[in-house]
């Protein structure tokens, strides 16, 4: 029984799934029909040849309920009706295999359409999850979805299909059995429901170790995803035998998984041939009572017995087919935990087109508190206008950075508004509002493809003479044409090829093609060395010309020319003016001056008047 629960609820898994599996479900249709029509020709073709071996061996003519061929056929004892009906049965086995094949081919067809819908359904569902998925789980975790638990949902899938597909043929041979004597088929199939009995708790077993492997499998992947990517720092700190041996142990774990699963389902194998061949000589003990009481005659008794052997091969892979199910079926309740997450934007946009920033934009008592209750900003406010560069500094986890993200709409504000000329930024179209705003951030993140694929990714519509002001912008042209293959220069893998510096200007450069009015640096300098940071900051310089620009900084240094500042404190605002302004104040800000002042004091970035130096000790 709790086989069977497992079995049903694979069952609705497929049907929550079918609107990410599509195949089309006349295509899922014709499988199962052209199966069906196999099934009863090859059940005719038996039965014709079943007569044919009677008539040879002088048993009689054919008689029962198959005595409606001879009507057709001629007498069947004649060498002509013979040679017909053998021709008839030729046919009839020429036919079954023809739709046999239609079948597996359209079934080949179908699997290959639900393989490509289901993993793209499902890397587009994952790229609108919300970020917070992406930050709570490894990489490897999510890899392992994509690949892992889509190739075993199609597997289910596949098998369910040939289940059915079998199935089917199942019936087909059963309605031939029920029609050639009822009181024999009646009796085989209550003694194949009663010698099932013994297979459910192995079914049962079957289902838990498939769960518990596709666990295995995945913190495998997860493993294996994080080592390679930390290898730098591996073979820095020389921990290569450690971190094989963690993945060693995750290695054999997943392998004793495997190993216990193909255990069980080898003893099914001979489980079912003994308790088939009990059904048979049950079955043949029953023919032999009927045959006594002339209730079954000997062309209805080989016709019989020629289905029922077609029918056990069958039933034996029904069984297998629901043991890969039980195995598999784990895949489907983990696809659907991914396709239940919310999609972003949580909050619609909106249908504005934003045609640019006229008077400024402005965050008005904003407030961002995760799921877990953590409040990340709380009633945040201060103002961009219009064409000036405003600074946001703070310690690290102030809520920076997650201001940014408001803004470029990759996170919703749980509280307030961020307005644009008055409008709330949410009202913007997706296409128009991104395509105006663009950010440089700390850690430049580039794909593994050309310069020129870097540059223009989210703008294929920029034109050579966009990517060259970019590239200038960025003062990048003379790194360009340095390189072996100039802008079709592969960069590596997140840009391994290039210098820290480089890679930046090469994000900066990412940003300016799509000519965006409002631009967000995210402590764009902080990881670089002195020299890196001057070419940036020239980069910075022409960047910001004739556009809003909001800096989260970190070295204070790159925003000594900031019209405004904004200090931040544990989500708040807790001060808001010019530097000077500021650092008169002697407050949070002054604090921040002194503690990035160099030893020496020589840094006239970080002067600091005397009088408040001495104040402060």
């Amino acid at each position: 029984m709790g086989a069977l629960v497992k079995l049903f609820g694979i069952g609705k898994s497929l049907i929550r799934l079918r609107p990410f599996m599509r195949g089309g479900r006349y295509l899922y249709g014709s499988v199962i029909l052209t199966a069906t029509v196999a099934a009863v020709l090859e059940a005719a073709a038996l039965g014709l040849l079943g007569g044919v071996v009677l008539v040879i061996l002088k048993a009689g003519a054919i008689g029962g309920k198959l005595r409606w061929i001879e009507r057709w056929s001629g007498p069947t004892d004649s060498f002509n009706g013979l040679a017909f009906l053998a021709a008839v049965a030729l046919a009839a086995m020429i036919a079954k295999n023809g739709a046999l094949y239609v079948s597996s081919r359209l079934g080949t067809i179908l699997k290959r359409r639900v393989a490509v819908n289901l993993r793209e359904s499902l890397f587009s569902h994952l790229l609108r999850a919300p970020l917070r998925v992406f930050e709570e789980r490894k990489a490897g975790e999510i890899s392992s979805a994509v690949f892992n638990d889509t190739q075993r949902a199609l597997t289910a899938l596949e098998t369910a299909v040939l289940a059915t597909q079998r199935g089917s043929m199942a019936l087909a041979y059963v309605g031939v059995l029920f029609f050639v004597s009822w009181p024999l088929a009646l009796v085989a199939i209550l003694l194949t429901v009663g010698l099932i009995a013994p297979v459910v708790r192995v079914h049962r077993r079957i289902s838990e170790l498939g769960a518990a492997n596709l666990r295995e499998f995945r913190r495998l992947i997860a493993d294996l995803t994080e080592s390679l990517a930390g290898v730098r720092v591996t073979r820095a700190a020389n921990a290569q035998e450690q971190q094989l041996k963690r993945v060693g142990i995750q290695s054999r774990t997943q392998a004793e998984a495997d190993e216990r699963y193909a255990r069980l389902a080898g003893l099914l194998q001979p489980l079912l041939e003994v308790l088939a061949g009990a059904a048979v000589l049950a079955i043949l003990l029953a023919a032999s009572r009927l045959t006594d009481q002339g209730l079954l005659e000997p062309d209805q008794l080989l016709t019989f017995g020629l289905v029922l052997m077609r029918l056990l091969p069958i039933i034996n892979q029904l069984n297998n087919y629901q043991v890969a199910l039980l195995y598999h079926g784990a895949s489907l309740s983990s696809l659907q935990s991914w396709f239940a997450l919310p999609t972003y934007p949580e909050r619609p946009f909106g249908q504005r087109t934003f045609e640019g920033l006229r008077k400024g934009l402005r965050f008005e008592s904003v407030g961002l508190t995760y799921e877990t209750g953590r409040a990340a900003l709380n009633d945040v406010s201060f103002e961009v206008p219009a064409g000036q560069m405003v600074a946001l500094v703070g310690a690290s986890g102030s809520g920076k950075s997650t201001a940014a993200a408001l803004l470029l709409r990759l996170r919703a504000p749980t509280a307030g508004h961020i307005l644009i000329d008055g409008v709330d930024h949410w009202e913007f179209t997706a296409e128009s509002w991104h395509h105006r705003v663009a950010i440089v951030e700390q850690d430049a993140f580039l794909f593994n493809d050309t310069v020129a694929a870097n540059i223009t990714y989210g703008a294929p519509d920029a034109t050579p003479e966009d990517v060259a002001d970019a590239l200038r912008a960025a003062h990048l042209t003379d790194v360009i044409l340095s390189l072996p293959q100039g802008l079709d220069t592969p960069v590596g893998e997140r840009g391994v090829s290039l210098s820290g510096g480089q890679r930046q200007r090469l994000a900066i450069a990412r940003a300016l093609v799509r000519r965006p009015e409002v631009l967000v640096l995210d402590e764009a300098t902080s990881a670089l060395d002195t020299v890196s940071e001057r070419h940036i900051q020239q980069a910075l310089e022409a960047a910001r010309r004739d556009r809003t620009v909001l800096v989260i900084a970190h070295r204070l240094s790159t925003i000594r020319s900031a019209d405004s500042i904004v200090v931040m404190d544990d989500g708040r605002v807790v001060e808001h003016g010019s530097w000077d302004e500021l650092v008169g104040r002697d407050g949070a800000f002054a604090r921040l001056v002194r503690s990035n002042a160099t030893p020496s004091g020589t840094d006239s970035d970080f002067s600091v008047p005397a009088s408040q130096q001495n104040t402060k000790g």
